[in-house]
Order: structure tokens, then sequence, then C-alpha cells
């Protein structure tokens, strides 16, 4: 994930504090392509 995909997450978060984890990882797949193995790594990501 680069800086840009990064910023794009935050946001959403932003939006929406209460996403699940499980829609973000939906929601990057979807818009960025990238497949995120796990929920747990997805969790990583976005605790950063």
């Amino acid at each position: 994930m680069n800086q840009s995909q990064f910023e794009q997450v935050e946001v959403w978060i932003q939006e929406n504090p209460n996403i699940t984890i499980k829609k973000m990882r939906i929601r990057t797949q979807g818009k960025f392509g990238l497949n995120v193995g796990s929920l747990s790594t997805c969790n990583e990501t976005i605790g950063k």
C-alpha cells in the first residue's frame, strides 16, 4: 500500500469511524485492487 492509498483509507475511517475491518478490506480490494491476505493484516495496516 502506497502513501496515497493509505491516506485514502484514513479518509474512509474519518468518514465512518465505525467501519468494520471486513468492509474496509472489501473497499480496499475494490478501489486499489490490493488483495489483503487476512483481516489481521488489514487491521495492522489501519492501526499504524
